[in-house]
């Protein structure tokens, strides 16, 4: 029997999570390249590639397979994931409409919102109890949020609707309890049909930049890497790392994104932006270190591998989503 190495799957999965961070946060840089298309058919091209490499994943890994034809036979967690597909498309499309509008600052801003929203869930629905601190981080959050608003002159809306969409996701994700992979795989099945019709009629209406440019043609593919190679890096570190460390870790995403938009691509920051992204990174210090101390009080337990996770452990709970 293969004795368990801890501390080296400790290490593999902090790898696979910081590169997980890194694609997700440099993606700024990515989109603009895609110059003269719509944000439809960035988006399309987004599904419908990503929706290729998934593809490619589910046929090389026989446990990825046997978790997708589990999916199919499964009504209820097919509509639930018809559903999420949905949401993931929303928030892919409200993310690139962000970037390519000159809004990366605002859209980092919805990941610095988006574990708050996600806590306000699961008040809302779940029933959840916040401690004493969580609801000081949400308090300090909410004002920020309002500083930012008068700030930028309105409701920054896009990053507001992101991390709404995206904590929404992830509620409805976490009670169906399926795998990141088989789950996306799923995910982007439905929304394919929806994407090929998007370029059949962006093509019929001559507004189709893909394939026509060679400049752009290239790197139309990298759409499905970008958006899928990171989620395998996840779901391959989400079962090695503590979730107390995993959550300071994905704060790597939003910071980088801040610090392109700000020093790369040179959008201005306020005065009352600084102040206001002031009081949400001391909400997330306070977050953050409220949820580590808590995870130190509990007993520890031995991860499971990632490929621990896979049809067989799922497929047999009763009752998905309930």
């Amino acid at each position: 029997m293969q004795r368990y190495d801890g501390g080296r799957e400790l290490r593999t999965g902090l790898e696979f999570a910081v590169a997980a961070q890194l694609i997700w946060g440099v993606q700024p840089l990515f989109w603009p390249l895609l110059d003269g298309m719509t944000t439809a058919e960035m988006l399309a091209h987004r599904v419908l590639w990503s929706w290729a490499v998934a593809m490619v994943v589910v046929a090389l890994r026989p446990r990825t397979r046997r978790g997708v034809r589990v999916l199919a036979r499964d009504r209820r967690a097919g509509w639930t994931l018809a559903g999420t597909g949905s949401l993931m498309g929303c928030a892919w499309g409200l993310y690139i409409y962000g970037v390519v509008t000159g809004r990366v600052v605002e859209t980092s801003l919805s990941l610095f919102v988006g574990p708050f929203v996600t806590a306000a869930l699961g008040v809302a629905i779940l029933r959840e109890r916040l401690r004493a601190y969580q609801w000081f981080a949400v308090a300090v959050s909410a004002a920020g949020v309002l500083v930012l608003g008068w700030g930028y002159g309105g409701v920054p809306w896009v990053a507001l609707l992101i991390a709404g969409t995206v904590a929404l996701y992830g509620l409805v994700k976490k009670r169906l309890a399926v795998p990141a992979v088989e789950g996306m795989a799923v995910e982007t099945v439905f929304l394919t049909p929806f994407a090929v019709g998007c370029l059949l009629w962006l093509g019929a209406t001559d507004r189709l930049v893909f394939p026509g440019t060679w400049g752009v043609a290239p790197l139309v593919p990298l759409a499905g890497v970008v958006s899928t190679l990171p989620l395998l890096f996840f779901a391959a570190a989400v079962n090695r790392v503590p979730l107390s460390t995993f959550g300071l870790v994905m704060y790597l995403n939003p910071v980088i994104q801040f610090a392109i938009g700000v020093w790369v691509l040179g959008e201005s920051v306020t005065p009352s932006r600084w102040l206001g992204f002031g009081l949400l990174w001391v909400a997330l210090a306070v977050f953050a270190l409220g949820a580590l101390r808590t995870a130190r009080r509990a007993v520890p337990h031995q991860p499971e591998s990632a490929d621990s996770v896979g049809a067989g452990q799922w497929s047999s709970r009763r009752g998905w989503g309930r």
